[in-house]
């Protein structure tokens, strides 16, 4: 053990019981986040990290049998790179839940079991006790009142419902901060709920993008006479997504999280989404703060104290939930997701040399306040994509590439890729795309789309880019547009979140 490992030891201690004592009291807790303990919260993250990757060695039998030393080592920050990664397939799926858990078995009280919605397989179970779960809730009340300050809210959440995760976790933890009504992903309730109770409160909406989408889209409601917040989850949104959001909501905010993991580990606000837009048009800044995956990031900002969060070889965020009340504790657990992290003061600096300094000082100008935290650079799950002649392509770039096509606008419900492989054994990338209800495919120009797609996706993808520019035109990617809940969407109607990549299938099997 090396002096400093052991000179971090007391601060973690110290920082584990205040916070535990402090998370009830969010005027307290706020100490915390004050701009001047940025370095200590930087620093403390790893160690707090290691603390809870030492309990876990000694406690949880799951993780002592997979750690390759046993229990004959202990874990020190100054080695955390030979702590090994944990991931769905190669820990959960291969131990009981119990050998996962503290102590080997489940506590027989205070218990909640959720589960995933089975994007990437089989729905898979996950256990809660009540410590991390009232610290997972008092922690969403301060990012909550955060972003919505003390006015009274009547939050709607149409997440599903059900042994879900997300909607479990909002319904429980939310329901003490303000009106709450629970319809899940049911239009019908929702309208009905407001109607009757009148445009005289602030409503916040939370749930998935493509429903609140489909919300103010695809229904007769008189959204003028209301004032209504959206707060959206489960997958990325694009700038034009926000903005025909925003037509809608005053405020459109997005969360982070994972089943897996928790609600809510990271959330944008003010700074973040001027940020992002920022991104979005000035090649300088993008050189300057992020890395070239196929499409521009979502931008959050984080508290390290919680979360010890870092990128392996393959830029896949690995996850430290760093706070001791954890029953199933979750050590550089690989979501496999793409991204990265920065300092807040390195993202300033960043910024700074891009001489776009112009953001900061409008935010400053209308009174925002700059957190410093570090933040989060997301860019989509590196096995939910499709190919290219060797080039990688993400659902994220897919959808900002559609998004930037003025044909489109306001017309994409959905959209599925396929790597097809012909009858000559050549693999064509295949994109469907389900229209709106409203919009039918015969009245847009399909070439017209196809060739702004190439364009618009070879913009944020200089590899994709290249590869396109030199392919035969009969390998070039492929756009078929159908309308809605028809060809591969015809069952559209009974999912919640959207399924985005279909994988490897033959030509002639995309459904029609």
């Amino acid at each position: 053990m090396t002096t400093r490992d052991l000179a971090w030891r007391p601060v973690v201690t110290a920082v584990n019981a205040a916070q535990h004592v402090l998370i009830r009291n969010h005027s307290l807790y706020r100490l915390l986040l004050i701009d001047a303990l940025e370095p200590l919260r930087w620093g403390i993250s790893r160690h707090r990290a290691t603390y809870v990757a030492r309990r876990a060695q000694q406690l949880v039998p799951a993780y002592r049998d997979f750690y390759p030393e046993g229990g004959r080592s202990e874990i020190r920050a100054s080695a955390w790179d030979r702590v090994p990664v944990t991931d769905k397939e190669s820990f959960v799926k291969r131990y009981r839940i119990e050998d996962r858990c503290k102590g080997g078995s489940l506590p027989s009280r205070g218990v909640t079991v959720d589960e995933s919605s089975g994007s990437t397989g089989s729905p898979t179970n996950w256990v809660r006790g009540s410590g991390e779960r009232m610290e997972t809730k008092e922690l969403l009340h301060l990012s909550y009142a955060g972003a919505f300050g003390r006015e009274p809210i009547f939050a709607i959440n149409a997440f599903v419902l059900g042994a879900w995760a997300t909607g479990m976790t909002v319904s429980q933890s939310l329901g003490e901060l303000c009106i709450m009504k629970s319809t899940g992903s049911d239009a019908t309730k929702i309208l009905s709920t407001m109607t009757e109770f009148g445009p005289e409160y602030r409503y916040v909406i939370l749930g998935y993008p493509p429903f609140l989408k489909s919300l103010i889209d695809n229904h007769d409601f008189d959204w003028d006479r209301y004032k209504v917040d959206a707060i959206y989850g489960g997958e990325a949104i694009t700038d034009q997504m926000r903005h025909h959001l925003s037509k809608t909501f005053a405020r459109v905010v997005g969360s982070y999280g994972a089943s897996d993991l928790e609600i809510n580990i990271a959330s944008e606000n003010d700074f973040t989404v001027a940020l992002r837009e920022a991104l979005a048009t000035d090649e300088t800044l993008r050189n300057e703060l992020i890395h070239d995956f196929g499409s521009l990031p979502s931008v959050f900002q984080y508290n390290p104290l919680n979360y010890y969060i870092e990128s392996n070889e393959r830029s896949e965020l690995l996850f430290t939930l760093n706070r001791p009340s954890t029953i199933a504790p979750k050590v550089r657990y690989n979501l496999h997701d793409i991204g990265h992290t920065l300092r807040y003061r390195d993202a300033i600096a960043a910024i700074e040399r891009a001489g776009r300094t112009d953001i900061i000082e409008h935010l400053r100008a209308r009174g925002v306040h700059l957190l410093k935290l570090p933040l989060l650079f997301h860019y989509g799950r590196s096995d939910l994509s499709v190919s290219f002649l060797g080039t990688t392509v993400s659902p994220e770039g897919i959808r900002q590439a559609l998004a930037a096509i003025p044909a489109l606008d306001g017309a994409v419900e959905s959209f599925q890729a396929f790597n097809a492989q012909n009858e000559n054994d050549d693999t064509i990338l295949v994109i469907a795309v389900e229209l709106a209800s409203d919009r039918d495919r015969t009245t847009i120009d399909r070439p017209e789309v196809q060739s702004r797609f190439a364009a618009e996706l070879g913009r944020i993808d200089r590899d994709f880019a290249t590869v396109y520019s030199t392919a035969p035109v009969a390998l070039r990617p492929e756009i078929r547009l159908f309308n809605s809940q028809t060809g591969p969407f015809r069952d559209g109607h009974k999912k919640i979140k959207h399924s985005y990549v279909a994988g490897v299938i033959q030509y002639d099997d995309i459904p029609v």
